[in-house]
């Protein structure tokens, strides 16, 4: 006898909510993904604080650089790195 979450229908045959296309089955995936981040990572005090500081070291550094590009884009052809050409010999 199936029951509400077996992957078997009454007859034996899959049950078609369990369809790699299903709201359904999208929705088990991503809860198995959330119990394995939870477990490996917000279990511990240890392992939650270092993923805060790595995520915190990875997000400085993806900034800056975007700041940098956006700053260089702005002031494109203004800054002396563009045109010291025209002044050295």
């Amino acid at each position: 006898m199936a029951t509400e979450g077996s992957l078997l229908s009454r007859d034996g045959k899959p049950s078609p909510s369990y369809d790699v296309t299903s709201r359904r089955f999208r929705l088990a995936v991503i809860m198995s993904l959330l119990n394995t981040v939870y477990r490996s990572v917000f279990r511990r005090t240890s392992t939650f604080a270092l993923s805060i500081v790595l995520g915190v070291v990875l997000f400085e550094r993806a900034f800056d650089q975007g700041a940098d590009l956006l700053f260089e884009r702005l002031n494109q052809g203004k800054m002396w790195k563009h045109i010291k050409h025209n002044y050295e010999e």
